[in-house]
């Protein structure tokens, strides 16, 4: 499972995972959850929050299902917390060039344990490492009291930016602030027991490309490789994520450049 970062620069490689993390938002937030505000007759959640702007960490598993997903929005754009969720803040201070607020937080389908369970910890890691992709300095969102243990469990120093108010008859929710450092992404990886990255973006130059995500991923790591018996190694599961043509080692360093021509039917 990689999760990967969907930008407006790359999301017509993901129209079809977007849709189904749509769908998943509905069952989640509105059939789940019981959020009817957000019920909508085709099952896609959608908000006026998702533009252009906003960044999907979407976690796909291996035969390129939706598993997770998060939204994140740079704050001086239009975000929930500027808006909808304006009773949780005192005021808008928090805005800033590099504060992002982080919402529609869904680590798996409701009942589907083993996958929140592989999800969770890849989307929390993933938040690091954009942010330090991004020099995001805080994230900001409104969350449950009763997921403020996240944030202890990662470690995270979190400030509060406004009274807890009455969401549910047994829950309340409040607004937060919290940074995030290379230090945090050290001790994440080393609390989940990730040795790499967990996060994948597909660069701008592959838009044209009719390729899968996973195949995206897999061409990015092939790039990367420089020992013949790497790629050759790579090369063995290409077909499987969506590229049907192989490319022998023999070919040496030209096989990445043959492997993009003949993916997009040049060769």
């Amino acid at each position: 499972m990689l999760v990967h970062v969907v930008t407006s620069a790359n999301r017509q490689l993901y129209l079809k995972q977007l849709e189904e993390m749509h769908r998943l938002r509905h069952r989640v937030f509105v059939e789940a959850k019981g959020w009817s505000n957000l019920h909508s007759p085709d099952g896609l959640e959608i908000d006026d929050f998702d533009h252009a702007h906003a960044v999907y960490l979407v976690a796909i598993d291996d035969v390129g299902e939706v598993a997770g997903a998060l939204r994140l929005i740079p704050t001086c754009a239009p975000h929930l917390m500027s808006s909808c969720l304006r009773d949780y803040v005192g005021d808008l201070s928090y805005v800033a060039p590099f504060a992002w607020e982080f919402s529609r937080w869904m680590p798996g389908a409701i009942g589907k344990r083993r996958t929140i369970l592989e999800s969770r910890p890849r989307l929390l890691t993933a938040v690091i490492e954009f942010a330090l992709s991004r020099n995001v300095e805080s994230f900001v969102a409104v969350c449950e009291t009763r997921r403020l243990s996240t944030f202890a469990e990662m470690g995270w120093e979190v400030s509060i930016l406004g009274e807890p108010q009455q969401v549910e008859q047994d829950r309340r929710a409040v607004a937060v602030r919290w940074r995030l450092s290379r230090r945090d992404l050290a001790f994440a990886r080393k609390y989940f027991g990730f040795d790499q990255a967990v996060s994948f973006e597909a660069p701008c130059v592959l838009d044209d490309a009719e390729l899968t995500p996973l195949a995206a991923s897999a061409l990015s790591e092939l790039w990367s490789l420089r020992e013949r018996a790497s790629i050759s190694s790579v090369l063995e599961h290409i077909s499987v994520l969506g590229v049907h043509e192989r490319v022998s080692a023999a070919e040496g360093p030209n096989a990445r450049h043959l492997l993009y021509e003949r993916a997009e039917g040049r060769a």
